[in-house]
């Protein structure tokens, strides 16, 4: 259920209609516009196709964001994909913040990204005059000025996010790749395959990873793989040879061979013990 209680002393709130050229080539704001705050602001949404950035002036409010509360104070910035369930509601009023709800075909790859980047979706954002590049895509959306330059000053934003992020300098982003992993474990990956993937020699690689993480690529690689097997060994019917080869393993010895070492138990006896009724 959707909920939309914008009770504001002052409120500014732009649409714009994209045009297909814009829906297939740009990136191109929704809505956008600046709200000042009263006490019983609300807003709770859910499965909006949209990614809103949400900039703090003054006051705070908080937000309920994928099991997290996060405080939205004075020069915060909220980067969030408005498909999942969000709420967020004024605390210290009046609370004043500019919004930009966008879209675009690249939107849900910067919105991954800037979000490992910062570890969360609410944070500072550091040397960046964001309230300068809210207006130029407000007044842009106010005054139907034409949707290339809205492209741009979003485009703007997000790559500033990246640029001046303090750690952007150091190419090993840990979570990132560890991501990577989990997501593409099925494939036919190895420590060597990722590594040139993220352009690093194998040995700087493992190294690197072990450092930052306490175990080594190759362990976190096998741990993926286990994981999704309990998974399917729980849950379906399958036969283990299926099963090693959707968990990415080069052959069914391989597979219960590493499922015993890291459980104790033969991939069937974990099936027997554990299999939900």
């Amino acid at each position: 259920m959707n909920i939309l209680h914008e009770s504001c002393y002052e409120k500014e709130k732009y649409m714009r209609v994209a045009t297909e050229t814009a829906k297939q080539l740009y990136f191109y704001a929704q809505w956008a516009g600046k709200f000042v705050c009263k006490q019983d602001f609300h807003i709770q949404r859910s499965y909006l196709p949209s990614f809103l950035l949400l900039y703090t002036l003054d006051g705070s409010g908080v937000l309920d964001y994928k099991g997290k509360q996060y405080c939205l104070g004075t020069n915060t910035l909220c980067f969030l994909d408005c498909q999942n369930p969000h709420v967020y509601s004024a605390v210290k009023v009046p609370w004043t913040f500019k919004f930009i709800h966008f879209y675009g075909n690249l939107s849900a790859d910067y919105y991954r990204y800037i979000v490992q980047l910062y570890d969360e979706p609410v944070f500072t954002p550091e040397g960046l005059d964001m309230e300068y590049m809210f207006d130029r895509i407000i007044q842009n959306i106010k005054n139907a000025e034409i949707e290339v330059l809205c492209s741009e000053y979003i485009y703007k934003i997000l790559t500033a996010l990246i640029s001046f992020h303090p750690h952007t300098n150091d190419p090993f982003h840990c979570k990132i790749i560890m991501n990577y992993i989990a997501e593409h474990y099925a494939e036919h990956i190895d420590v060597a395959s990722i590594a040139q993937t993220f352009n690093f020699s194998r040995s700087y690689f493992t190294t690197k990873f072990t450092a930052a993480t306490n175990i080594s690529p190759y362990a976190y690689l096998k741990q993926c793989r286990i994981d999704a097997a309990k998974e399917l060994l729980m849950n379906t019917n399958y036969s283990m040879q299926t099963i090693s080869e959707c968990c990415g393993f080069s052959n069914n010895s391989s597979f219960i061979r590493t499922f015993k070492n890291l459980t104790g138990l033969t991939p069937g006896s974990y099936k027997k013990r554990y299999r939900k009724s």
